[in-house]
Protein backbone atom coordinates (compact mmCIF):
# COMPACT_ATOMS: atom_id res chain seq x y z
CA UNK A 1 0.00 0.00 0.00
CA UNK A 2 1.45 3.50 -0.70
CA UNK A 3 1.13 6.57 0.97
CA UNK A 4 -0.37 9.45 -0.10
CA UNK A 5 2.86 11.72 0.43
CA UNK A 6 4.68 9.04 -0.91
CA UNK A 7 4.65 9.64 -4.98
CA UNK A 8 8.33 8.31 -5.61
CA UNK A 9 6.72 4.79 -6.29
CA UNK A 10 3.90 6.20 -8.75
CA UNK A 11 5.86 8.42 -10.64
CA UNK A 12 8.46 7.34 -13.54
CA UNK A 13 11.97 8.97 -13.32
CA UNK A 14 14.26 9.81 -16.15
CA UNK A 15 16.70 7.17 -16.92
CA UNK A 16 20.27 8.06 -15.29
CA UNK A 17 21.94 8.99 -17.78
CA UNK A 18 19.77 11.84 -18.86
CA UNK A 19 19.19 12.91 -15.23
CA UNK A 20 23.05 13.26 -14.76
CA UNK A 21 22.82 15.23 -17.51
CA UNK A 22 20.91 17.51 -16.86
CA UNK A 23 22.52 17.82 -13.34
CA UNK A 24 26.23 18.48 -14.98
CA UNK A 25 24.54 21.10 -17.18
CA UNK A 26 22.46 22.80 -13.90
CA UNK A 27 25.89 22.61 -11.72
CA UNK A 28 27.91 24.24 -14.78
CA UNK A 29 25.03 26.74 -14.93
CA UNK A 30 25.32 27.52 -11.07
CA UNK A 31 29.60 27.32 -11.04
CA UNK A 32 29.18 29.94 -14.37
CA UNK A 33 26.84 32.28 -11.92
CA UNK A 34 29.79 32.38 -9.66
CA UNK A 35 32.30 32.66 -12.08
CA UNK A 36 30.45 35.85 -13.01
CA UNK A 37 29.93 37.39 -9.67
CA UNK A 38 33.86 36.60 -8.18
CA UNK A 39 35.58 37.79 -11.73
CA UNK A 40 34.76 41.38 -11.10
CA UNK A 41 36.41 40.94 -7.49
CA UNK A 42 39.84 40.23 -9.38
CA UNK A 43 38.91 44.02 -11.64
CA UNK A 44 38.28 46.26 -8.52
CA UNK A 45 41.18 48.75 -9.06
CA UNK A 46 40.82 48.82 -12.93
CA UNK A 47 36.73 49.39 -12.67
CA UNK A 48 37.94 52.03 -10.51
CA UNK A 49 40.38 53.96 -12.41
CA UNK A 50 38.84 53.40 -15.64
CA UNK A 51 35.33 53.82 -14.65
CA UNK A 52 36.46 57.11 -11.79
CA UNK A 53 34.56 55.83 -9.06
CA UNK A 54 34.80 55.12 -5.45
CA UNK A 55 34.77 52.61 -2.94
CA UNK A 56 31.41 53.29 -2.20
CA UNK A 57 29.93 52.62 -5.61
CA UNK A 58 32.61 49.97 -6.21
CA UNK A 59 30.52 48.23 -3.13
CA UNK A 60 26.88 49.16 -4.65
CA UNK A 61 27.86 47.21 -7.79
CA UNK A 62 29.75 43.93 -5.78
CA UNK A 63 27.14 43.84 -3.61
CA UNK A 64 23.77 45.83 -3.04
CA UNK A 65 23.09 45.97 -6.70
CA UNK A 66 23.48 42.73 -7.42
CA UNK A 67 22.34 40.49 -4.32
CA UNK A 68 19.21 42.82 -3.42
CA UNK A 69 17.28 42.16 -7.09
CA UNK A 70 18.92 38.51 -6.28
CA UNK A 71 17.16 37.85 -3.22
CA UNK A 72 14.17 40.12 -4.16
CA UNK A 73 13.20 38.14 -7.47
CA UNK A 74 14.25 34.46 -6.08
CA UNK A 75 10.69 34.40 -4.43
CA UNK A 76 8.43 35.52 -7.13
CA UNK A 77 10.29 33.77 -9.89
CA UNK A 78 10.28 30.23 -7.44
CA UNK A 79 6.57 30.67 -7.25
CA UNK A 80 6.40 31.11 -10.76
CA UNK A 81 7.99 27.82 -11.07
CA UNK A 82 5.32 26.12 -9.51
CA UNK A 83 2.56 26.52 -11.83
CA UNK A 84 4.75 27.28 -15.45
CA UNK A 85 7.35 25.63 -17.32
CA UNK A 86 10.64 25.31 -14.97
CA UNK A 87 12.92 24.54 -18.25
CA UNK A 88 11.74 27.27 -20.26
CA UNK A 89 12.21 30.22 -17.09
CA UNK A 90 15.47 28.34 -15.79
CA UNK A 91 16.77 29.05 -19.75
CA UNK A 92 15.57 32.14 -19.47
CA UNK A 93 17.19 33.47 -16.52
CA UNK A 94 20.61 31.99 -17.96
CA UNK A 95 19.86 34.46 -20.99
CA UNK A 96 18.96 37.20 -19.04
CA UNK A 97 22.44 36.98 -16.84
CA UNK A 98 24.51 36.41 -19.95
CA UNK A 99 23.23 39.07 -21.77
CA UNK A 100 23.29 41.30 -18.90
CA UNK A 101 27.09 40.19 -18.02
CA UNK A 102 27.77 41.15 -21.90
CA UNK A 103 26.37 44.39 -21.22
CA UNK A 104 28.74 44.80 -18.00
CA UNK A 105 31.17 44.76 -20.89
CA UNK A 106 30.27 47.77 -22.41
CA UNK A 107 29.50 49.54 -19.57
CA UNK A 108 31.62 53.40 -19.89
CA UNK A 109 29.68 54.76 -16.84
CA UNK A 110 29.02 53.87 -13.09
CA UNK A 111 25.07 54.28 -13.41
CA UNK A 112 25.28 52.21 -16.73
CA UNK A 113 26.93 49.08 -14.67
CA UNK A 114 24.97 49.29 -12.19
CA UNK A 115 21.93 48.89 -14.07
CA UNK A 116 23.63 45.80 -16.31
CA UNK A 117 24.69 44.44 -12.59
CA UNK A 118 21.11 44.74 -11.25
CA UNK A 119 20.12 42.84 -14.86
CA UNK A 120 22.45 40.28 -13.57
CA UNK A 121 21.20 39.70 -10.31
CA UNK A 122 17.79 39.51 -11.62
CA UNK A 123 18.64 36.76 -14.61
CA UNK A 124 20.25 34.62 -11.88
CA UNK A 125 17.58 34.52 -9.54
CA UNK A 126 15.85 32.60 -10.88
CA UNK A 127 18.52 29.76 -11.62
CA UNK A 128 18.79 28.39 -7.62
CA UNK A 129 15.24 28.11 -7.76
CA UNK A 130 15.00 26.91 -10.75
CA UNK A 131 17.80 24.00 -10.25
CA UNK A 132 16.37 23.40 -7.26
CA UNK A 133 12.71 22.20 -7.98
CA UNK A 134 13.97 20.40 -11.74
CA UNK A 135 16.76 18.01 -9.72
CA UNK A 136 13.25 17.19 -7.31
CA UNK A 137 11.56 16.16 -11.10
CA UNK A 138 14.53 14.16 -12.14
CA UNK A 139 16.07 12.45 -8.77
CA UNK A 140 14.09 9.89 -6.46
CA UNK A 141 13.61 11.09 -3.22
CA UNK A 142 16.34 8.89 -1.87
CA UNK A 143 18.70 10.45 -4.89
CA UNK A 144 17.98 13.81 -4.09
CA UNK A 145 19.83 14.89 -1.71
CA UNK A 146 23.15 13.55 -3.54
CA UNK A 147 22.23 15.15 -6.58
CA UNK A 148 21.53 18.76 -4.29
CA UNK A 149 24.90 17.85 -3.11
CA UNK A 150 26.62 17.54 -6.63
CA UNK A 151 24.81 20.87 -8.07
CA UNK A 152 25.98 22.53 -4.96
CA UNK A 153 29.77 21.88 -5.67
CA UNK A 154 29.06 24.58 -8.14
CA UNK A 155 29.48 27.71 -5.97
CA UNK A 156 33.02 26.20 -5.52
CA UNK A 157 33.84 25.10 -8.88
CA UNK A 158 32.78 28.78 -10.44
CA UNK A 159 34.51 30.50 -7.23
CA UNK A 160 37.79 29.06 -7.94
CA UNK A 161 37.65 28.63 -12.02
CA UNK A 162 36.84 32.50 -11.64
CA UNK A 163 39.78 33.26 -9.78
CA UNK A 164 42.41 31.01 -11.39
CA UNK A 165 41.09 31.91 -14.86
CA UNK A 166 40.66 35.31 -14.19
CA UNK A 167 43.46 35.87 -12.63
CA UNK A 168 45.32 34.32 -15.38
CA UNK A 169 43.66 36.34 -17.97
CA UNK A 170 44.17 39.44 -16.20
CA UNK A 171 47.88 38.57 -16.56
CA UNK A 172 48.35 37.68 -19.92
CA UNK A 173 46.14 40.77 -21.07
CA UNK A 174 48.34 42.73 -18.87
CA UNK A 175 51.40 41.46 -20.76
CA UNK A 176 50.47 41.99 -23.93
CA UNK A 177 51.58 45.79 -23.86
CA UNK A 178 49.00 46.41 -26.57
CA UNK A 179 45.81 46.26 -24.52
CA UNK A 180 45.29 48.06 -21.18
CA UNK A 181 42.89 47.14 -18.86
CA UNK A 182 39.26 47.18 -18.51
Amino acid sequence: MTLPDDRSAEKPWPNVGYASLVLALLTSAYALSFVDRQVLTLMVEYVKADLRINDSEIGLLTGLGFSLFYVILGVPLARLMDSSDRRTIVATCIAVWSLMTALCGTARSFVTLLLARVGVGCGEAGVNPGSASLLADYFPKRQLPAAMGVYSMGIYLGGGMALIAGGQLLRAFSHLGLVSLP
